[in-house]
């Protein structure tokens, strides 16, 4: 540990997630009852507006990085845009030799199918509160680790992949955030569907099976299941060795110097 080193520790993490895990609990059960009138919930669009108020007010990077994928999504479905989206929203070898270095990051906000969409705005919003408060107890913003991510995710992907495919989603973040949370809070039941069969593990087994399947993707040749394992396997290196530099000191000391 960094000797210089005396703020939080991975056991007031943990307290820290126990106890707001029952404040959300006693928000929901006082949000239900307030919104509910004779059995009716709130119009759709004021849920919406009030969810991603709230959102904004827990962490603006979340709501932006939310409202910029959203907004990519939409653009993706437009086909005069098409050629556009390709160019400029895709990670691949071939349009970095083009120059087109701002798709390492911008291919992080780009989702084509609504699937692959919603399950990275389940993860972001599944792990990023909890890790944006972890953080936060550091004295340090989200967005630094967000963006972190996003580039090591596609350098991974670049310099792992063999054949000239790109990738793009929001993965590699919602991966670290996932790694981070399973270092903070190892114990905490993570589900996951496995084919159709629902499965609950600690998070830190959750870690250790996705880190394994993100490097059997990544190192086998001609897999072409058209999941991006180098990106995801980015993110994970890239979570657990925040988490590391985080917990003993070292990124708190670099934002004290920074201020």
């Amino acid at each position: 540990l960094n000797p210089g080193y005396t703020g939080e520790t991975v056991g007031n993490l943990e307290a820290k997630y126990r106890q707001n895990q029952i404040q959300r609990r006693s928000a929901y059960g006082a949000s239900a009852s307030s919104t509910y009138n004779g059995g009716r919930p709130k119009p759709l669009p004021q849920a919406i507006k009030d969810f991603l108020t709230a959102l904004k007010a827990t962490s603006p990077t979340l709501y932006f990085g939310l409202i910029s994928i959203l907004s990519t999504f939409v653009a993706w479905q437009i086909p005069v845009l098409q050629r556009t989206m390709q160019t400029h929203f895709i990670c691949s070898k071939y349009n970095i030799k083009r120059g087109r270095y701002h798709t390492i990051l911008t291919s992080a906000m780009s989702h084509v199918s609504l699937m692959h969409l919603l399950i990275n705005c389940y993860a972001l919003y599944s792990f990023g509160p909890q890790v944006r408060q972890s953080i936060a107890s550091f004295g340090l913003p989200l967005w630094p680790f967000a963006l972190g991510s996003a580039l090591t995710g596609s350098l991974f992907y670049l310099f792992l992949t063999r054949d000239g495919r790109g990738c793009l989603g929001s993965s590699a973040i919602t991966v670290a955030l996932m790694a981070f949370f399973a270092r903070t809070y190892p114990n905490a039941q993570l589900g996951f569907v496995v084919g159709f069969i629902p499965i609950r593990l600690p998070a830190e087994y959750a870690l250790f099976a996705i880190g394994l399947v993100s490097l059997f993707g990544s190192l086998v040749p001609g897999l072409r299941d058209n999941v991006a394992h180098s990106a995801h396997l980015g993110g994970l290196v890239f979570g657990v060795i925040y988490f590391e530099l985080l917990i003993r000191g070292y990124l708190s000391k670099i934002g004290r110097r920074g201020r």
